[in-house]
């Protein structure tokens, strides 16, 4: 399904076949993508492989193509790897790739200041200076910028880091958006835009594509105790002139003497875990106060879902293929999940198509919701187990009565059948022997395919 060639100086050679012959190359890999992330490709090449030998890091380039919908699922270049021989006495490679974006942690930027400069033209900046130092097949040329900057006029300056630093140093780290690549033969284009992705109606759910769920809650960065800091507070140093301190305004002078407002709820699940929340701009402590009040009104866990389900569309039976930034609704009863989702990041197992997962992006719950659905969910799991059981002692109780009925009938039919063997000797035929015994293997054939829908569940 997944064709994987390797490139070197425009020779072309598939290390990967789709094909199943027995002599064809073969090698097993994932593939990981993500948001904002180089993504890689690690695979491991065997030496009777014919890219065995053609290997050089950082000079290889290599691409992974789906053959189901000719889409290209990888393109990069080979980073330095290792290489193993195992007790057997065989030899491997293990490759690591990295995706295109890893070009631009070729060029390093040298030291500039840009001021009223939207945020298309210092991203053109940037990349115009990383084509100037590298060669051709890893120049970008900017295509669409939709993120913003509220006065649309950046002031930012460029030091002696990678260009890829600077984007998201300068970029993504300030103004948010996402980075998404997109080649075709002629060139390598590069947009910056809000968000990546599209809004899907093609549901995740059981017993259509979901294969398994794991639903996790994630605590990292989640405090019960937050101490709330404003500015730093002003001093005076030996001269007498006034400098800033380390130490910071607090809420304590408005909060009965507490520097720290507490989440009831977290404490009551977790216990006291505490953090800091720092807001530089704030001056009066009744106003931090009231930022901190509403930071702990905000508070929330995130549910973090990674899924492996199919991915129906390359077969024709769902209309949107799974794709990294793209929403999906996501229904999973019996874990009371019921919403729409983001794939962030996605696994391709080249060699097994049906182990492809995804992970989508975090669910924020309020902690008393979390807490009262799952208690809805175990309860209502347990309820239906109960009732589930109780359903099928009752069938297995009438099947054994049933059994029972139909053994005593059969004796009955033998019984008549010596009897009529007896009053009527030489006179019984064959025709009407058989037709006896064939009624006691219809019966047995009845109660076999009951015993078999019992087994399989069934309620018919």
């Amino acid at each position: 399904m997944y064709e994987v060639v390797l490139i070197n100086d425009k020779k072309e050679t598939i290390i990967n076949a789709v094909s199943t012959e027995k002599e064809a190359p073969k090698i097993t890999g994932t593939i990981k993508k993500g948001i904002n992330v180089i993504d890689k490709f690690t695979f491991i090449i065997l030496p009777n492989n014919p890219g065995f030998n053609l290997i050089e890091p950082y000079k290889t380039r290599i691409k992974v193509t789906n053959s189901k919908n000719q889409n290209i699922e990888f393109i990069g270049r080979i980073i330095p790897s290792g290489q193993d021989m195992k007790d057997n006495g065989l030899f491997s490679k293990n490759i690591t790739a990295e995706g295109e974006l890893g070009y631009l942690i070729d060029s390093i930027q040298n030291y500039n200041e840009y001021h009223n400069i939207s945020v298309r033209e210092y991203l053109e900046k940037l990349i115009e200076y990383h084509n100037s130092r590298v060669e051709d097949y890893k120049k970008f040329k900017v295509r669409n910028v939709t993120v913003e900057d509220s006065n649309d006029s950046l002031y930012r300056y460029t030091d002696y880091s990678s260009t890829w630093n600077n984007i998201n140093d300068d970029l993504i780290d300030k103004l948010g958006g996402e980075i998404q690549v997109v080649h075709d033969e002629e060139c390598i284009y590069l947009d910056y835009i809000k968000e990546i992705g599209k809004v899907s109606e093609t549901e995740i759910r059981i017993r259509h594509n979901l294969k398994s769920i794991s639903n996790q809650m994630k605590l990292e960065n989640f405090y019960t105790r937050i101490k709330v800091l404003g500015m730093k507070l002003k001093t005076k140093d030996s001269e007498g002139n006034e400098v800033d301190s380390e130490e910071r305004l607090t809420i304590e002078s408005v909060n009965g003497g507490k520097d720290y407002l507490d989440y009831t709820e977290g404490i009551e699940k977790f216990g006291i875990i505490e953090g800091v929340i720092t807001y530089d701009d704030v001056s009066e402590a009744s106003n931090l106060l009231s930022k901190g009040q509403k930071f702990i009104e905000s508070l929330k866990i995130n549910i973090s879902n990674s899924v492996t389900a199919l991915d129906l569309s390359l077969i024709g039976l769902d209309f949107d293929s799974f794709e990294v930034g793209n929403y999906h609704p996501i229904i999973v009863e019996p874990l009371g999940i019921n919403y729409t989702q983001r794939i962030v990041e996605k696994t391709i197992e080249i060699r097994n198509p049906s182990a492809n997962s995804i992970t989508l992006g975090d669910k924020q719950v309020n902690i008393n919701n979390y807490y009262v659905n799952n208690n809805k969910i175990i309860s209502k799991t347990s309820r239906e187990n109960k009732e589930n059981v109780a359903e099928i002692q009752a069938r297995v109780g009438n099947l054994e009565k049933e059994v029972s009925s139909t053994n005593t009938e059969n004796k009955s039919l033998l019984k008549r059948i010596q009897n009529v063997e007896g009053s009527l000797g030489s006179y019984v035929t064959i025709e009407t022997f058989n037709k006896k015994i064939n009624e006691i293997n219809e019966n047995f054939k009845k109660l076999d395919e009951r015993l078999k829908k019992v087994e399989g569940g069934s309620t018919t």
